[in-house]
């Protein structure tokens, strides 16, 4: 009696480093830098979810379990350094919630026009658990054209705001890891300082 033969074995995954320009950035040459993570990247990406793997303060793409988490994800994801950290262009500052706002936004939207993702998860660490949030809660604000003010802090690079954008509204779940949303006075007095003094500088005081 002949036996069956073995099931094939599973298509084999892609990492993939992309280098997506950022707009908002006062470099013209500034690029984020992250890597895409496909389950089988024989198939189309368009309309397939995608999960982002967002880095705290001082962090990178592929420090603590970044790497790990999404090798063990059953979607596929997309992990990358905020400006200034790592390979990602720009400066870094550690009081740069805004900027980094724009940067989800700026990959959030690349993924999805270029590849035809849905942004369905975002898994935040730390300080990124923070500038998830806000970015995500942004959706509840009105798009561009349907009325109201857009947000005065994020905005995304490339193709509408952080706040209200299409990407942040495809999102179904959040996950917060190790984030802390009641920030000590040290953390929260050196980002309220530079606001205020970036504020100053752009209205000549």
């Amino acid at each position: 009696m002949s036996s069956s033969p073995p099931p094939p074995p599973p298509p084999a995954s892609s990492s993939t480093k992309l280098f997506i320009p950022q707009p908002k950035d006062e470099d013209p040459s500034c690029r984020i830098v992250g890597i895409l993570e496909r389950k089988r990247p024989e198939e189309n990406t368009r309309g397939k979810p995608i999960a982002l793997i967002i880095h705290g303060s001082m962090g990178h793409k592929d420090y603590i379990y970044q790497r790990k988490l999404a090798a063990l994800l059953p979607m596929d994801s997309f992990r990358f350094d905020f400006r200034g950290n790592l390979e990602s262009g720009g400066k870094w500052s550690l009081a740069a919630l805004p900027n980094e706002i724009d940067d989800i936004q700026c990959v959030a939207h690349h993924l999805h026009t270029v590849y035809g993702y849905l942004i369905r998860v975002v898994i935040g660490h730390s300080k990124g658990s923070v500038t998830s949030c806000k970015w995500i809660a942004g959706a509840t604000k009105p798009l561009p054209g349907e009325g109201g003010e857009e947000e005065e802090e994020g905005g995304g690079g490339g193709g509408g705001g952080g706040g209200g954008s299409e990407e942040a509204r495809q999102v179904r779940a959040f996950v917060n890891v190790a984030g802390r949303h009641r920030i000590n006075s040290a953390i929260y007095t050196t980002y309220t300082k530079k606001r205020s003094k970036r504020k100053d500088t752009e209205s000549g005081k």
